[in-house]
């Protein structure tokens, strides 16, 4: 079995004007492993332990580990009582043969816990490029900095920040915010409580998947299928280029805006409006729906496709090229209005709350339905 060679440091500092009357006793330390034939690091850190780490990598073949340990009590004896509870392995036992494992090891009723004295771990770690990122954690802030060739990161509380990922990336979390940066292959991504961003994302093998019950999702400069989901949030996205997949925008209570978008758009909000510019739309059925809000939705090119555009209680918007080729079937309630401009229509049917009509050659179909109080408005940009 491969062992971890130390080299220990011990460094006191004592704080005052901290507002706590508390000392903060801290204690560094160094490991290193040889990584020769190994591709993953397996971190894992207790429930009960802040752990903020960090991973980047470098041109070593060794896993390089530089640790803090630090305790702020009442005195200094106390604090380094508490930081020698902390047991910090890095060795070979990984669950996957080509694996590495980093273990964070502190007692299951420790002394701090229900106290206002603070305890914690800063982890530094430098991995050979391309290695496989594997953490489970409880607390604390995470940030990699590839190249990585993929990431798996589980969380509860603290932010998650990745970056350069070629390969399958995946992070369940519950109240941490993750920002995502230059990923290329799968993504999952499942948080709760807060946001999802993400930037220069390259997706491969299926839909990217961003999900969130309370925070914003932000995305941008995005290649491949997309499916954002959040409950309270709002869904802000632009440079998105599906191809002939489908791009999906879910959303409750808050707005979507989306600008500069190609693909099969889904988009679903209740009490938010939707707002889109700069549209192509290039196969399937693309639907856009919400209920107490406006939907506007400038489209540049729609592609021999399907739209299907359903309000309730608000009006609907829509922009089109001039040379536009589609069947309109356009519907509104009773008290409803429908506003045509800039193109002519060849009616096949109309009369005070439904038109039905073909503009150009009609080989695209678009659909536009309010049920309740609200109008139509067609334009030709």
């Amino acid at each position: 079995m491969r062992v971890a060679k130390i080299i220990s440091l011990i460094v006191l500092l004592i704080i005052t004007g901290t507002g706590y009357g508390q000392d903060v006793f801290s204690d560094i330390n160094t490991l290193t492993i040889p990584a020769e034939g190994k591709i993953i690091l397996e971190i894992r850190t207790p429930q009960n332990l802040r752990c903020d780490i960090l991973v980047e990598t470098h041109a070593k073949n060794t896993v390089d580990i530089e640790y803090r340990k630090w305790a702020r009590a009442k005195s200094l004896d106390r604090g380094k009582r508490f930081v020698n509870l902390i047991e910090i392995q890095l060795d070979d036992k990984s669950r996957d043969k080509q694996g590495l494992r980093l273990k964070v090891l502190a007692p299951t009723k420790a002394p701090w816990e229900g106290t206002d004295y603070g305890i914690g771990l800063d982890l530094d770690i430098k991995v050979p490029e391309n290695f496989i990122i594997n953490s489970h954690s409880s607390y604390g802030a995470i940030e990699l900095i590839g190249p990585f060739k993929g990431t798996e990161v589980y969380n509860e509380y603290g932010s998650i920040e990745i970056e350069n990922v070629k390969g399958a990336l995946v992070v369940k979390a519950s109240y941490s915010q993750v920002e995502l940066l230059d990923i290329e292959g799968t993504v999952l991504i499942e948080t709760q409580y807060e946001g999802i961003s993400g930037e220069d994302i390259t997706i491969t093998d299926g839909p990217g998947i961003f999900e969130t019950s309370y925070g914003p999702v932000n995305l941008k400069k995005i290649i491949g299928s997309v499916e954002a989901y959040t409950g309270y949030g709002p869904i802000n996205v632009s440079d998105i280029d599906a191809g002939t997949g489908s791009i999906v925008l879910t959303t409750s209570y808050s707005p979507v805006k989306a600008e500069n978008i190609t693909g099969e758009i889904i988009c679903k909000t209740s009490y938010g409006p939707i707002n889109m510019e700069n549209i192509r739309l290039t196969g399937g059925m693309s639907k856009i729906e919400t209920k107490y809000a406006p939907i506007n939705i400038a489209i540049n090119n729609i592609n021999d496709t399907q739209l299907l555009i359903n309000n309730i209680y608000n009006s609907i918007n829509v922009f089109f090229e001039s040379d536009i080729s589609a069947k309109l079937l356009l519907a509104v309630d009773e008290g409803g209005k429908i506003h045509t401009q800039g193109f002519s229509i060849k009616p096949i049917t109309m009369d005070k709350t439904r038109l039905v009509g073909i503009v150009g050659d009609g080989r695209s179909k678009i659909e536009l339905n309010i049920d309740g109080i609200g109008e139509i408005n067609i334009k030709s940009k």
